[in-house]
């Protein structure tokens, strides 16, 4: 598990935090080790109270949704603004959509772009994509995908 140990890229992105706090998609060129620094930076500094918000509209671009990673960033920047934290595996998405972390369920994900998703193969990510799938629909959420912007 990726929690457990420290990534050289995470004092990095301590850094952009500190300098660039409200700039979303910092992350979007990021390699996968990169990516999960970052997941573990959001997950560590999130220790704020969030503004419950409920019965939204959620929306992901399918462009830079290129491995699990990168999905739960843009999640987490979608709900919560950047370096916003909406779990960094199942099991935290699962915790997160028990409520208490900015959004409570239910919501409408839209994931903009979709075939762009996984560098244009989703079906090698279709595995994952449909554990979130039974699992937004399990906290009677409703993921839309769409091929378009």
């Amino acid at each position: 598990m990726f929690w457990r140990r420290t990534f050289t890229f995470s004092e990095q992105v301590w850094a952009l935090l500190c300098e660039k706090p409200n700039r979303s998609g910092q992350w979007n060129d990021c390699s996968l080790e990169e990516k999960q620094a970052w997941l573990q930076v959001v997950r560590l500094r999130d220790q704020q109270s969030y503004k419950v918000q409920e019965n939204l509209v959620v929306s992901i671009d399918g462009k830079h949704i290129q491995d699990e990673a990168s999905f739960y960033l843009a999640l987490g920047e979608a709900i919560n603004g950047p370096f916003g934290y909406f779990g960094g595996n199942l099991d935290g998405l699962a915790d997160c959509l028990c409520g208490g972390f900015g959004l409570e369920s239910p919501f409408i994900l839209r994931w903009r772009n979709f075939p762009s998703s996984y560098k244009g193969y989703p079906q090698k990510h279709a595995e994952f994509v449909v554990m979130l799938l039974q699992m937004f629909s399990e906290r009677g959420c409703e993921i839309i995908v769409t091929d378009k912007d």
